[in-house]
């Protein structure tokens, strides 16, 4: 029996220092077949880090006939709108701008700080945390802080 895409390429990716998000084969028939790997990490996913993990599961998957026709293999980051869902997508991103609604209609915008239990602690720019139930949480995404990015780009420049 044939391993899964994820069993083959997991793995690969902890040694590599990211986690699997994702693993979907696209098409069918006589189309060209396209294998998405969406991967992230600490802090986000650099190109060099992206081409790097390309390769190595390319390599792995070379190793291993698992798709009876040809396909193409795609490697990508989440992006900003990919939804944060677990304790691991919120450490992943841990003080990072994020924009959390909750199931009570409540909207929360602010870094998180902590992820602990089943909550994550988010901390607004005026300083106010809230402590927030991640079951409760019906939207979560990153958001850029243009503010802190210029701030950045300055002391760099």
């Amino acid at each position: 029996m044939k391993p899964s895409f994820e069993e083959l390429l997991k793995p690969i990716c902890q040694e590599m220092g990211v986690d699997i998000l994702a693993v979907k084969l696209h098409g069918s028939g006589s189309s060209r077949k396209t294998l998405r790997v969406t991967i992230d990490g600490v802090g986000g996913i650099s190109s060099v880090v992206l081409e790097s993990v390309s390769r190595a599961l390319s390599l792995q998957l070379d190793a291993y006939d698992n798709v009876d026709d040809a396909y193409m293999l795609e490697v990508s980051s989440p992006g900003l709108n990919w939804p944060l869902e677990t304790e691991d997508d919120f450490r992943r991103h841990m003080n990072e701008l994020l924009q959390v609604n909750m199931e009570d209609g409540q909207s929360f915008t602010g870094e998180c700080h902590e992820v602990n239990d089943g909550f994550i602690s988010l901390q607004n720019v005026k300083g106010k945390s809230h402590q927030l139930a991640i079951e409760s949480i019906v939207k979560a995404v990153r958001i850029v802080d243009w503010k802190k990015k210029n701030k950045e780009k300055k002391v760099f420049s």
